[in-house]
């Protein structure tokens, strides 16, 4: 009996000693103490979220609202019509301005445009860079052009090679006139404080600016009455035409839109290449109807027939001599180079540059009748032949 009550006194709990009234009043303040950090943590971190969040809204709603908006660069469209594409307002908040968006408003309203930066300026003024787009090329639909820059954006459509070399020239005259706006905008803004956020001086500023580009304007009207007589013998060779796109869809300030996509991928590999051999600059169109009969014309006088764009920089050198003997014995001498075999060139002097496209059928894999586009270029003359590693042969 003994034993039973020894183990079950040893499987009792051991209790606790009574604490005294001095460590209970001392374990009270303690638990006060954490209770008291603890709500003055929290009182802190609400403080702060309110003020975080009343900043927030102040700047969003009260603070850097936009008051002033100033067109910078060189541009034939006045800074109306710049403002007024932009879309911005005045008591806009200028944190929540998209720039993106701004820049592409402007891009697209204005299609003659190129490069657009949008800067904001705090307190509260928006900048706005705007620059003319240069033509790099056309590409011919039907009886209309569709006017390219080099980033595919439609800077205009036009019909016919007449209205091409005005806009051509027109262009040409508005990215000189623009470029002496440009300046005159830069010695403007540098007279009334350059980045100095002053609404006064931003207004004469403008006001100098109008005077300015009104003078701009009068010399320009002069300019195109002069130039009427040249206009109408101006001709196409500046811009590259490009032959052979389905164009899918193009609307001016938008990037064009072409269903034969691989077309673009030749495009692009030709022009690279091209620049490569310090060629692009003469070529005056393109025929991107076929990856496997693609052409170039030179100086729109001689046609180089490249096949496809294996071997593209191989088949360019060995252009380059041809056309470096024939500039030797004329620099009008036209005709074609035949170039689709690699390492061979076969030059027929006054042969048509021009390209007669034709359709044949053919049936795929599935048994249905399709039409294929095919090109060709007149015959010429007589065939002479050139051969090796860029080596003119007999």
């Amino acid at each position: 009996m003994a034993k039973k009550r020894a183990r079950k006194t040893d499987e009792e709990p051991l209790q606790e000693a009574p604490r005294s009234k001095e460590e209970r009043r001392q374990a009270a303040k303690e638990a006060r103490r954490k209770r008291r950090r603890r709500n003055k943590i929290i009182f802190y971190a609400i403080n702060i979220v309110v003020i975080v969040v009343v900043a927030v809204v102040l700047c969003l709603t009260v603070l850097f609202k936009v008051s002033t908006i100033t067109v910078t660069g060189g541009t034939q469209y006045s800074d109306e019509e710049v403002l007024e594409a932009c879309g911005v307002q005045v008591k806009d908040s200028l944190l929540l301005l998209n720039k993106n968006k701004v820049a592409e408003s402007v891009s697209e309203k204005l299609p003659l445009t190129g490069d657009i930066t949008v800067r904001r300026v705090f307190p509260n003024r928006l900048e706005i860079d705007v620059e003319d787009s240069e033509i790099t090329s056309a590409v011919e639909d039907g009886k209309n052009y569709i006017v390219l820059n080099s980033s595919s954006k439609v800077l205009a459509i036009v019909k016919g090679e007449s209205q091409l070399s005005k806009l051509l020239q027109s262009q040409e005259a508005a990215l000189a006139n623009a470029k002496k706006v440009a300046a005159k905008r830069e010695a403007a803004l540098g007279s009334t404080g350059g980045n100095e956020d002053t609404t006064g001086e931003d207004e004469d500023a403008g006001q100098l600016l109008d005077d300015e580009t009104e003078e701009e304007t009068t010399e320009e009207e002069t300019t195109e009455e002069s130039s009427d007589e040249e206009e109408e013998d101006a001709d196409v060779s500046s811009v590259m035409i490009l032959q052979g796109l389905e164009v899918k869809s193009a609307s001016a300030g938008k990037i064009i839109s072409i269903e034969n996509t691989d077309a673009l991928d030749d495009y692009e590999t030709l022009c690279d290449g091209l620049k490569t051999a310090a060629m692009l600059d003469d070529i005056t169109s393109m025929n991107l109807a076929s990856s496997a009969d693609l052409s170039v014309v030179y100086q729109d006088r001689i046609r180089l027939k490249l096949g496809t764009v294996n071997s593209l920089d191989e088949k360019l050198k060995m252009a380059k001599s041809v056309l470096a003997e024939q500039d030797k014995v004329t620099t009008s001498q036209t005709g074609v180079i035949d170039l689709t075999i690699t390492g061979k060139a076969y030059f027929s002097p006054n042969s048509s540059i021009d390209i007669v496209t034709t359709t044949t059928a053919a049936v795929d894999e599935n048994g249905e009748t399709t039409t294929v586009p095919t090109t060709t270029t007149a015959a010429g003359s007589t065939t002479k032949p050139y051969g090796g590693s860029g080596d003119t042969g007999g």
